[in-house]
């Protein structure tokens, strides 16, 4: 096996595992924003608000971390 060869299969090893985290990563963002919405049933519209741009905020981290 060539050193190219050894380098292309360490660097496939590193992109799967950056793909696995931020997968994982968007999982979190959902399931927070699934949270973030549940909290947000019965609440008053200044909470709703608030709560909101919280949701948003997250989406924004989301997309940063896509």
């Amino acid at each position: 096996m060539t050193i190219t060869e050894k380098a292309r299969q360490r660097l496939d090893k590193a992109g799967e595992e950056i793909k696995d985290a931020v997968d994982s990563l968007r999982e979190e963002v959902a399931e927070l924003s699934r949270k973030v919405k549940e909290k947000l049933k019965g609440a008053g519209d200044d909470m709703k608000e608030t709560a909101q741009e919280l949701t948003q905020e997250v989406r924004e981290l989301g997309e940063k971390v896509r």
